[in-house]
């Protein structure tokens, strides 16, 4: 790995404030008292479909007893359901509701709106610029870090 400069992990820093903010704001804004981990499995399942607790406490860095707690609240919300794997009927999978779609939908649009917002203030002559670095950006954070 090259050599990052501080000024660039603290300009990183204020980013992921940001769009930790306008998360934080999102979920505020819909009907659904969820929390940022819960939101985050939801993204998860909405990304890679189907998928099964262990995947999800991969996903969110927390032991799979951690992860079964979360995916419990929202499978009571009724955001998420467990049914047994299509292949294999010894393994359960959870997958997203028609509600747990909608709430990731409402999120989603809140979330384009201000970041459209955000990006309609940078110049002009600098949103392309600003583009392509969230696109690298997102691209590396896709990466495991070994890559």
């Amino acid at each position: 790995m090259d050599h990052v400069r501080s000024a660039d992990v603290e300009a990183g820093l204020a980013v992921a404030r940001l769009f930790t903010g306008i998360s934080v704001r999102a979920v505020a804004a819909t009907d659904n008292a969820i929390t940022l981990p819960q939101l985050r499995v939801l993204m998860m399942i909405d990304e890679s479909g189907p998928t099964n607790v262990a995947t999800v406490g991969r996903g969110l860095g927390v032991h799979s007893s951690n992860a079964t707690r979360v995916v419990e609240r929202l499978v009571r919300a009724g955001l998420i359901a467990r049914r047994t794997h299509d292949d294999d009927r010894r393994h359960l999978v959870v997958e997203l509701t028609a509600a747990g779609r909608a709430v990731v939908h409402d999120i989603d649009e809140h979330r384009r709106a201000e970041i459209a917002a955000v990006l309609g203030r940078v110049p002009a002559g600098r949103r392309d610029d600003a583009a392509a670095l969230l696109a690298a950006l997102a691209a590396a954070g896709a990466r495991p870090a070994s890559a």
